[in-house]
């Protein structure tokens, strides 16, 4: 599956779309369910209304609490502070998974 995250862009052919974060989670779990492979995702940041729709962080945020992250990820989203935020996470999140598992010694 390749997953696009947004509420007023077109969907790319090929891709299944969110338009909320709370969608994108569930087509994540209902994925994994069924074993189908999470080929890509792309994100929007702001998806409307964030009480109701979430936003893209917060679809980023899951996704590597619960560690799935495809090697194809993008962030389409035109809120260039977000997108700098959300690529932080990335690549904090990749740092400490090349960590050894015991880094008490």
């Amino acid at each position: 599956m390749k997953l696009y995250l947004d509420d007023c862009r077109e969907t790319p052919p090929g891709w299944r779309r969110a338009n909320t974060a709370w969608e994108a989670i569930g087509l994540l779990i209902l994925a994994g369910m069924r074993g189908e492979e999470v080929e890509a995702i792309s994100l929007d940041h702001d998806l409307g209304d964030e009480s109701t729709a979430g936003t893209g962080m917060d679809v980023l945020d899951w996704m590597l609490k619960v560690d799935i992250v495809p090697d194809d990820l993008y962030f389409h989203t035109a809120n260039e502070p977000a997108r700098r935020i959300m690529i932080s996470k990335l690549r904090s999140w990749k740092k400490a998974k090349e960590l050894p598992s015991d880094t008490t010694k």
